[in-house]
C-alpha cells in the first residue's frame, strides 16, 4: 500500500490518499518538481493503479480534502508530471510518440496538448521561465542540451 500524506500549517500530518499499487508525489525522479501546485491548492500524483508501475498514469487530488480532481492514462505508455503553471495545469513527459515529449494537461477541464518538437531524442520539461517558457533537457544519443522553449498555454474563460 502506498499512502499520500500531507503536512498542514499547524503542523498536523494527515492522510490526503491511499494506493494500492505503487504511487508517487510528482515526478519519479528528484529532478521534478511536479507535486504540488504553486498554490498548494492541486497535488499531482504518478501511478500504476491501472495494473502497470512501468507505465504511469497521473492523478490530481484537492490537497485539502484529497478529492480526485481529474486522471490521466496512456494505455501502455508513460507519464510523468514535471511541473505546474500558476494556472493549474501540469506540464508533464509523455510518451505517446517515438520520443519522449512534453505535454500540457489542464486537470479542470480535461484539455490536453502535446507539444510538438522537431528534435531526435527525447525532450524532457524540467522547469517554466517567469515569462511561462518551457525550459527542458534534450537528449540525442548520449548527449544532452537544455531548451528553452515558447508555450502558448491552453486558453481560459475569463472567470479562471
Amino acid at each position: 500500500v502506498y499512502r499520500v500524506f500531507v503536512i498542514d500549517a499547524d503542523g498536523e500530518t494527515r492522510e490526503l490518499a491511499t494506493f494500492k499499487r505503487a504511487a508517487g508525489v510528482g515526478g519519479n525522479w528528484m529532478r521534478t518538481i511536479g507535486g504540488l501546485s504553486s498554490d498548494g491548492n492541486l497535488l499531482c500524483v504518478v501511478h500504476g493503479e491501472h495494473g502497470d508501475i512501468l507505465h504511469n498514469a497521473m492523478r490530481v487530488l484537492d490537497a485539502d480534502t484529497g478529492a480526485v480532481v481529474a486522471d490521466l492514462e496512456d494505455p501502455g505508455r508513460n507519464l510523468e508530471s514535471a511541473v505546474w503553471t500558476p494556472d493549474h495545469q501540469v506540464i508533464f513527459t509523455s510518451s505517446l510518440g517515438a520520443y519522449e515529449r512534453p505535454a500540457i494537461w489542464d486537470p479542470r477541464s480535461g484539455e490536453r496538448r502535446d507539444i510538438a518538437i522537431e528534435l531526435p531524442g527525447a525532450v524532457f520539461p524540467v522547469d517554466r521561465f517567469e515569462d511561462g517558457s518551457l525550459l527542458a533537457r534534450h537528449e540525442f544519443e548520449a548527449a544532452g542540451q537544455m531548451l528553452r522553449i515558447a508555450l502558448d498555454l491552453l486558453d481560459r474563460s475569463p472567470n479562471d
